[in-house]
């Protein structure tokens, strides 16, 4: 129901956001605490970078992190394989999310606002991502927390 300039300045605020997440030296970010997908700018402020997801912003859980507007990527190693093994075990536990509508509800924006970020982070260094992605998808390779995740997982027999 909006014009076309709404449209475009709607745009034009969400590619800025997501180019504002992705950082490409760590030296230039110094004050952003390290969390389980990437970092934050100001840790115990969550700010929500939209209001049409169900996932909430917070610094509990990593996935409030994602849609947190103080979240920020290094375009490095440390960064990317944190973010691509939060993507690997999302998959690998989707499941249990039961239904589909619970699916769509929680798993769904996850993906999608890490596919958004991973899409963002190609801009910058696609080698260094593709390397990174083939050995978390394909080697398993997962960053620590997430391979102790993941583990637990396997351990509770969720995850085969």
């Amino acid at each position: 129901a909006g014009s076309e300039t709404k449209q475009w300045e709607e745009m034009s605020n969400f590619l800025n956001q997501v180019s504002d997440v992705v950082r490409d030296k760590r030296e230039k970010t110094q004050n952003i605490t390290l969390r389980a997908v990437g970092g934050c700018s100001s840790f115990g402020e969550p700010s929500s970078v939209s209001t049409a997801t169900s996932i909430v912003s917070n610094c509990i859980e990593p996935e409030g992190c994602l849609f947190c507007d103080k979240f920020r990527i290094h375009v490095d190693e440390i960064d990317i394989r944190k973010l691509l093994s939060c993507r690997y075990c999302v998959s690998k536990t989707a499941h249990l999310a039961g239904d589909q509508e619970m699916y769509q509800k929680l798993i769904h924006p996850i993906l999608n606002r890490i596919e958004v970020i991973i899409t963002e982070i190609a801009k910058h260094n696609k080698d260094l991502l593709e390397k990174i992605r083939y050995e978390v998808d394909e080697e398993g390779e997962l960053e620590s927390y997430w391979r102790r995740k993941l583990e637990m997982f396997m351990e509770l027999g969720v995850v085969i």
